[in-house]
This record gives C-alpha cells, sequence and structure tokens, in this order.
C-alpha cells in the first residue's frame, strides 16, 4: 500500500532520471498542467518512469493506462488514487 505522496516534482525528477532533461523548458505556474508532450517526453519515457515509480512507491499503473495520462497532474492524481 502507497503511504507516500507522490508530487509532479517527483514525476519530473523521475522522468530526469530515466531519460534526461526536458527538452523545453518547465512553463511558470507549476507542473499539474502541463503535458508530457509540452516537455518532449515520449510514451517510452513515460513507460520507464512508470516503472520506476512503482518500484520506487510501490503505485502500480499498468502500461496500457498511460496513454489516457497527458498531464503531470492527471498522472500524479491516479498514483495518488
Amino acid at each position: 500500500m502507497n503511504t507516500t505522496t507522490i508530487t509532479a516534482q517527483d514525476v519530473l525528477e523521475t522522468l530526469r532520471t530515466c531519460a534526461g532533461e526536458p527538452e523545453r523548458p518547465i512553463p511558470a505556474g507549476g507542473l499539474d498542467n502541463v503535458t508530457f508532450e509540452q516537455l518532449g517526453y515520449d510514451s517510452l519515457a513515460l513507460i520507464e518512469a512508470a516503472t520506476r515509480l512503482e518500484d520506487q512507491f510501490g503505485v502500480r499503473i499498468p502500461d496500457e493506462d498511460l496513454p489516457m495520462f497527458k498531464t503531470f497532474g492527471q498522472l500524479v492524481s491516479r498514483a495518488n488514487g
């Protein structure tokens, strides 16, 4: 059971670890409404990040569900829900 709250920053750090720095600058105002595409992260980066989040936080997000998450906020909401 997940007892740690995952943040958008956690997701970004995980993406940085597995796919490198974002291709584009992070918009001001937080990550919740920023899409992975806006920062240049593709579906393979998201799959790798989901695997690492599972290992680190114990959150299971099936690969087939990942395409429905377009923004950091959507993924964080699912991970913490």
